[in-house]
């Protein structure tokens, strides 16, 4: 959480804390951005106050826009920020809630936040794993891969490759294996991410 007001980051660490979440308040954008984050946490969200000296919350948020940054950002606003704050949404906050708040809406909002990230990470700790495995692979194996991935048949693969159908069976076999996957369809959506981002050696 970034806010300068102690009182409402007092409350709020109460509230947080009674509900079994931990929080780390920090009273500045500064300080926050000087912290080194905890990448180990199964999710994260950013509690945000719009309106603070020297950095405020939207000009945080373009930072963290900037590196990338995939914590999901609540802001927390006035009445007379509100437009502001959905211009932040627009570009990609996660949510932002008015003071004063309910009890509720806060944690329900709080609550949807760590689940997206905690979704988020799942996902990415999967690419992970994944890319591991293609590391693994060899110059033969990326190619039987992306004819796969391109739906030939056993028959079509082999002939391309001047191997046996015999020979591209144990290579879907040892793919599945390297991938550690169980899913066709699933290893494609996987290295589509990677042709997305450019990954060296899928061909793209």
């Amino acid at each position: 959480m970034v806010d300068d007001d102690l009182s409402i980051v007092n409350s709020i660490s109460n509230l947080l804390s009674s509900h079994g979440m931990n929080i780390i308040a920090f009273n500045s954008s500064n300080e926050f951005l000087e912290h080194e984050k905890d990448e180990h946490v199964t999710a994260h969200c950013l509690l945000l106050d719009i309106r603070m000296p020297e950095i405020t919350g939207l000009q945080l948020h373009e930072i963290l826009l900037e590196k990338s940054d995939p914590i999901p950002v609540i802001f927390i606003t006035g009445h007379g920020d509100i437009r502001m704050a959905v211009n932040a949404i627009q570009k990609g906050a996660f949510e932002f809630i008015t003071k004063p708040f309910q009890t509720d809406e806060l944690i329900d909002v709080i609550d949807r936040a760590l689940k997206q990230d905690a979704k988020r990470r799942q996902k990415e700790a999967k690419l992970e794993k994944f890319i591991k495995g293609f590391q693994t692979l060899t110059k033969r194996e990326k190619s039987l891969l992306e004819l796969i991935l391109d739906g030939k048949l056993n028959k079509q693969i082999a002939y391309d490759l001047s191997i046996s159908e015999d020979t591209v069976k144990v290579h879907r076999h040892n793919l599945m294996k390297k991938l550690e996957e169980k899913s066709w369809s699933k290893i494609a959506v996987a290295y589509e991410v990677l042709k997305r981002r450019k990954w060296p050696y899928t061909g793209s």
